[in-house]
């Protein structure tokens, strides 16, 4: 089975450690509420590279690799796979959202 590389967002999770709402990290990096909506759904296509310094300036973030990470889509079924053995499940091609389960759970 064929797998492709996606990038997924990680905002989610850092909004939720840190107790923040998307509409107070919208108000705090100035973007539209629905800009950080698009984002953490991972339903954009492009991210603009100002807006990801933006969120990482008001997540208190220093290292990319904690707002962004790669995972691998199996081309049939929609499942994607992280570096973190978490699956993370495509309901449509236009959003990818998380389910914290284990690879081992889904064997």
């Amino acid at each position: 089975m064929a797998k492709k590389a996606v990038i997924i967002t990680n905002i989610d999770k850092i909004l939720f450690e840190k107790e923040m709402s998307q509409g107070k990290l919208a108000e705090l990096t100035g973007l539209r509420p629905n800009t950080i909506s698009e984002i953490v759904r991972d339903s954009r296509t492009v991210i603009n590279k100002v807006h990801l310094a933006r969120i990482a300036d008001a997540l208190d973030v220093d290292n990319i690799g904690q707002l962004l990470e790669i995972a691998y889509v199996e081309e049939e079924g929609g499942l994607v796979h992280n570096r973190e053995g978490y699956i993370v499940l495509k309901p449509n091609a236009g959003t990818i959202e998380r389910r914290a389960k284990r690879r081992e759970d889904q064997q």
